[in-house]
């Protein structure tokens, strides 16, 4: 597994889960009624949105987990600052076991790992998340309506929680 940079002056780090923006790839279930070009070109004011929104969460070393794998001078040019890392894994559960576990393994005493489309999310979200995990929380869960997650904390790697866990359903 690529391992995430030396740890900074910060001991938390939040991540986000990125795709590069790409016509009939990523917000597919959005067509209809829009056309891949149209979700593609949400998507990206999401992940951008998204971005700003971590800049604002103070202490933290904002990272991005992204795919593909060749497209790391896109997300370097979208997010000068932020860490970079590839996702890993056959299944979502083990790209962000791998990522959240990287990061801990590097040193991070906190690590939270967030979607890329959340853009109404508030930082004070974000700062809750990290006090929850000071405060002795093992994990802190952000459910989402739709059945999935806004954001997943942790202080150690829980490979179960994520690996052994159905992601999405049809």
């Amino acid at each position: 597994m690529t391992q995430p940079p030396a740890p900074t002056p910060h001991t938390d780090a939040l991540l986000v889960v990125a795709k590069r923006p790409a016509p009939g790839h990523t917000k597919t279930r959005l067509t209809p009624p829009l056309t891949p070009e149209q979700a593609a070109a949400l998507y990206e004011c999401f992940l951008r949105d998204t971005l700003d929104l971590m800049r604002r969460v103070a202490g933290v070393q904002p990272a991005i987990a992204y795919l593909p794998a060749e497209e790391r001078d896109y997300f370097a040019a979208l997010a000068p600052g932020f860490e970079l890392v590839v996702q890993e894994g056959e299944s979502l559960g083990e790209r962000l076991d791998n990522a959240l576990t990287g990061y801990l393994e590097a040193g991070y005493a906190r690590v939270v790992i967030m979607n890329s489309d959340g853009p109404t999310l508030p930082a004070s979200s974000l700062a809750a998340a990290f006090d929850g995990l000071r405060n002795g929380a093992d994990v802190v869960l952000g459910p989402s309506d739709d059945g999935g997650y806004y954001l997943i904390g942790l202080r150690q790697p829980a490979p179960r929680l994520l690996r052994e866990v159905r992601m999405s359903t049809p």
